[in-house]
């Protein structure tokens, strides 16, 4: 089929002015790359019954392997042999690439997610040659025509470095999912890691550039700062290379970077796209060599390395090189550990591990403050009230996805004018509560002296002070409401958008109770459709008619701010993100009222001296920051309007109560009243004896018998009636009423900690992913803490759905298919229940083991499985 007639190949010269012999090899080129196309597509999205038929046909009497002659086809393009010096030479060049680019996606395709045909592809003959496309040189003088001709006949062209980059994938598709012992062994063989380590070397170094020249001046005032150091070309070997990436994967500096102004948004997103690509091509060798490590930990090799590394000589020229080799992948893990995240999950009853690079919205919000505060709030809701380990799980990831969209405003909130204020809302509260604490001491001191004495300077001085630290007091409060309103915008506005479409969501899916989760309007964060439930379990359901379709119009109001078509104006957009900010500032009652002293106080300022008195009574109220500043004080706050609803419910039945004896006292007792001759004691209207009532009646030990006069002994009518009021005011109001308020209230003290105790126990004692109890991790692996900080780590799962679904549906790999695919359909049943990876071998010698009568007879038995665990991932680490 790659033969043509001359007529056609001289039409193809002709229409493309090349010669006769280069035109049949361009149309022979152009002729395979569609049939290389065709079967790639075949199997695009890893469709695994074409992936099988390619390598077997069971329907056919002779099956013809096609993944085997792709390979072959493979190393014949790679090496033609020169039949005057009989050797092999590189064959590919500019003219060649293309047709060894398509063969490697090829490969990918049919690779990923196929355990049958990585085993029949983890062969030497193609490791070697991924070995001879990242060892070989590629001249770059041709290049410039290469890609002039492609254009003419409307072929892509690819570079070098597009070719070694897709190889390296295909060397990752090998290792990613696998559980064979062999193909580890295979690529750790064969593989040459020097080489794998130049190609990452180039990658770094081409990011680094990449970085410094459009983060702009800013990037390289930094780093020649931190290091002394600036150029745009580096090598692995330098420290230069390793601090400029460690500051570019720094998040504190990446915040920095992020105020660099941008002529336009299209701008940012177009040098964060470059920064992107670099980025995943550093981090598909990153996953590999992860890969090859925990091969080396889980299978033992490299053991027979260990007396090299104790006894050999550190001079000789081969530990020299050695030592050199792991210093270099050392140094690459290291530096690129931070931005990357693993999880581990079940796939057709085999644990997996995958890696995946961190979104950088996840990075760059991840410590935040308002971030910190809905994690931890996501704790506390995931641990209380539900013992199933199931729900807990879903009830974890339905919420999550609020989590990310909240991480996603605030990265936005990061490329905003705004964040000049957000960003230092820490020190404008701590800056108003210190003015508070020095206006008020202040105005001690004007108080304590004698104001009436008009040459007393020092007066005026200290109140001229204070007002003047009143007016600073005031700006640093608005800024305060700023910072506090947009760093919490997204948590407001999901809290309202799942109020007001709690009634309109679909409600096709059933889903457990007391779960609030987002609904059809975040489709980016691939958030689906559910019912909005109350804490009960019971559909929401608004108070009033009125009330619901006035939040109805509001929401309709607030979905204009973000809509840019023609259909919408300009002052219709204003008028929206005019009421979404007022929504926002719903979430800052505290800091309204906060600002509200503030304001007025210093309009009390405009009165003079005079007002100071009132003045100074105001801003005491500021000191009351102290409550929402430390911990202890919010617990206590929190716990006593914990059942706020249940104090109101009581302080009604107390006015009622109160109204009735009231009533009782007008209608009887009123001549009893005013014994004492003072005001306000008296009950001659119903209106003054129900405030004597309340007044005397909650504040004195002896309640309203302090006030009224003492019945005498004489058994009348008047007489038994005042003791029947006294006594049971005295068990009602005093005993009954006031314990209930109180008792209320130590309720909610020993429900918090109860709480607080659960979601201790459940996150500190045991694994939330796995859940399996700390103990275990402490005695069979590297400890608990690190177990979840690197093996299950909870956020983790949160982040890959948002890194998942930022990506083509068409370059996922096997894996990251898999996950997606459960996710769309809210089925989290790859999560690991009971299983761990870093546990998987003493599962499996327990297993083999339960065939043997007696064999856990020896106690110390997990201890001598686990204690060569250590110095061999040790040892491995030192190899690679």
């Amino acid at each position: 089929s790659l033969r043509r007639s001359s007529s056609l190949n001289n039409l193809a010269a002709g229409s493309l002015n090349l010669p006769a012999g280069q035109a049949v090899a361009v149309e022979n080129d152009i002729f395979m790359i569609d049939v290389l196309e065709f079967l790639r597509l075949m199997c695009e999205n890893h469709y695994r019954p074409l992936q099988n038929y390619l390598r077997v046909q069971p329907d056919n009497m002779r099956s013809f392997n096609v993944i085997n002659e792709v390979v072959g086809y493979l190393q014949e393009l790679e090496w033609v042999l020169d039949l005057y010096s009989n050797t092999k030479l590189w064959n590919i060049d500019h003219s060649s690439i293309h047709v060894a680019y398509e063969l490697i996606q090829c490969l990918i395709e049919l690779v990923q997610g196929n355990y049958q045909n990585t085993a029949c592809l983890s062969r030497p003959n193609l490791i070697l040659g991924i070995n001879d496309i990242l060892c070989e040189h590629y001249p770059d003088t041709a290049w410039v025509d290469c890609i002039a001709q492609r254009a003419q006949i409307s072929t892509k062209h690819v570079l070098p470095c597009t070719l070694q980059a897709e190889s390296v994938l295909l060397l990752y598709s090998l290792l990613e999912g696998c559980h064979d012992e062999s193909i580890h062994e295979a690529v750790l063989t064969n593989a040459n890691l020097e080489a794998i380590g130049t190609y990452v070397a180039r990658c770094e170094s081409s990011f680094v550039t990449i970085w410094m020249q459009h983060r702009g001046r800013l990037a390289g005032q930094m780093i020649q700062t931190r290091l002394g150091f600036y150029n745009s070309t580096f090598s692995l070997e330098s420290d230069s290379l390793n601090a400029a990436i460690r500051i570019a994967n720094d998040e504190r500096s990446s915040r920095k970077l992020l105020d660099i102004e941008c002529s336009s948004e299209e701008q940012y997103h177009d040098r964060l796209r470059i920064e992107e690509h670099w980025t995943e091509r550093i981090s598909i060798a990153y996953k590999m060599l992860r890969l090859l490590m925990d091969a080396v930990i889980q299978h033992d090799f490299g053991m027979e390395l260990e007396e090299e590394f104790v006894d050999d000589d550190e001079e000789t020229q081969e530990n020299a090189l050695l030592t050199d080799l792991r210093n270099r992948f050392d140094g690459f893990m290291s530096r690129w550990e931070v931005r990357h995240a693993s999880i581990e999950f079940l796939r057709e009853g085999r644990l997996e591990r995958i890696y995946f690079l961190k979104p950088p919205s996840c990075i760059a919000s991840y410590r935040k403050r308002s971030v910190r505060e809905s994690r931890a709030s996501l704790k506390y809701r995931i641990n209380c009230n539900l013992d199933n380990h199931s729900d807990k799980i879903q009830r974890f990831m339905f919420l999550g996805e609020q989590l990310l969209d909240e991480m996603e405003y605030v990265s936005r909130l990061q490329r905003s004018r705004i964040n000049y204020i957000a960003r230092y809302e820490l020190e404008l509260m701590n800056s108003t509560f210190l003015l508070a604490v020095i206006i008020n001491a202040l105005d001690f001191l004007h108080g304590a002296e004698d104001r009436d004495d008009p040459e007393n300077h020092g007066v005026n001085l200290i109140y001229n002070i204070s007002v003047a630290l009143g007016l600073a007091h005031l700006v640093l409060s608005v800024l305060r409401l700023l910072a506090y309103t947009y760093n919490r915008g997204m948590q407001t506005m999901n809290k309202f958008y799942n109020t007001v479409r709690g009634q309109t969501v679909l409600n096709a899916l059933a889903r457990p109770d007391d779960i609030i989760v987002n609904d059809e309007s975040k489709p980016a964060t691939a958030c689906f459709p559910v019912p909005l439930k109350t804490k009960s379990g019971k559909p929401l359901r608004f108070s009033s008619a009125v009330r619901k379709r006035f939040s109805r119009w509001l929401l309709r109001k607030v979905e204009v701010a973000d809509d840019f078509s023609p259909n919408v104006s300009k002052w219709q957009r204003r008028e929206a993100r005019a009421w979404r900010f007022a929504i926002m500032l719903m979430s800052s009652k505290y800091n309204i009222f906060y600002l509200s002293i503030s304001v007025l106080g210093n309009a009390l300022a405009l009165g003079g001296p005079a007002w100071s008195p009132i003045r100074n009574a105001i801003f005491t109220f500021n000191l009351l920051d102290v409550a929402f500043r430390e911990k202890a004080l919010d617990r206590v706050l929190g716990a006593v309007l914990l059942n706020r609803q249940a104090l109101l419910e009581t302080a009604l039945l107390a006015l009622v109560i109160m109204f009735i004896y009231g009533s009782l006292a007008y209608a009887l007792f009123a001549e009893d009243f005013e014994v004492n001759d003072e005001p306000d004691t008296g009950c001659e209207s119903l209106l003054g004896c129900i405030v004597t009532i309340f007044n005397y009646g909650l504040r004195l030990d002896e309640g309203i018998p302090s006030v009224m006069e003492r019945p005498r002994n004489e058994f009348t009518l008047h007489n038994v009636g005042r003791h029947i009021f006294d006594i049971s005011y005295f068990v009602v109001v005093t005993l009954l009423l006031l314990n209930m308020v109180a008792g209320i209230i130590i309720d909610s003290f020993a429900q918090l900690r109860d709480d607080t105790r659960i979601t201790r126990t459940a996150m500190e004692g045991r694994c939330f992913i796995c859940n399996i109890e700390s103990g275990v991790f402490d005695q069979h692996s590297e400890g608990f803490d690190t177990h979840v900080a690197r093996d299950h780590n909870m956020w983790a799962y949160v982040m890959i759905k948002k890194y998942l679904f930022e990506r083509e549906r068409t370059g996922l790999t096997g894996q990251e298919l898999y996950l997606v695919r459960h996710f769309e359909e809210r089925n989290y049943n790859f999560i690991p229940n009971g299983r761990a990876l870093c546990l998987h071998g003493l599962e499996n010698r327990i297993q083999g083991l339960g065939r043997q009568p007696g064999s856990m007879a020896n106690s110390n038995y997990h201890s001598r499985l686990y204690s060569r665990l250590h110095p061999r991932a040790h040892i491995a680490r030192k190899y690679l």
